[in-house]
């Protein structure tokens, strides 16, 4: 199943940086939303709200597969 977390950012010129703490891993796989600068703080917090509501609603659709459709094996997964 994947975990959402939401988490302020702004670009600083060249890079991507994070408001608050977090640990990344290599490789980690992200989903990132742009809220443009001038629309105004109002919207942001809506196009956030928005995003986290797409995001819970295609982990509602995600379905728990069991270890027995395995194909073959990753052995560099480090999922639970």
């Amino acid at each position: 199943m994947m975990n959402l977390t939401a988490i302020p950012a702004h670009f600083d010129g060249t890079r991507i940086v994070l408001d608050e703490p977090y640990t990344l891993e290599k490789d980690m796989r992200l989903l990132v939303a742009i809220v443009v600068e001038n629309s105004g703080e109002e919207e942001a917090s809506e196009w956030f709200r928005a995003s986290r509501e797409s995001m819970a609603r295609l982990q509602e659709d995600e379905p728990d597969y069991s270890n027995a459709v395995i194909i073959r094996a990753n052995p560099e997964y480090r999922g639970s």
